[in-house]
């Protein structure tokens, strides 16, 4: 089963101070990308899992950028069949 990993939402990364990601074993080729999408967005990472799994944290150095009212932050969504599940 592919899985696809969504670049974080900037709002949403400038607002956090501190972030982790995860990516199952299937979808590790994906971490570097993703370690790139938070550095790129002001992001220093603190610290990456062996290769073979893909979890990280990175912590936010840049300025926080205040939240747009109205926008949802992230959306859940089925890996299964890629229906949504809810917002927040």
């Amino acid at each position: 089963m592919a899985r696809r990993v969504r670049r974080p939402r900037s709002r949403l990364a400038q607002r956090l101070r501190s972030c982790s990601s995860a990516s199952g074993r299937h979808s590790t080729p994906a971490v570097p990308q993703v370690c790139r999408w938070f550095e790129d967005r002001g992001y220093d990472r603190e610290w990456l899992s062996e290769p073979g799994t893909g979890y990280g944290v990175h912590r936010l150095t840049g300025t926080p950028q205040p939240m747009v009212a109205g926008r949802h932050m992230f959306t859940f969504t089925r890996h299964d069949k890629g229906q949504a599940l809810g917002e927040v």
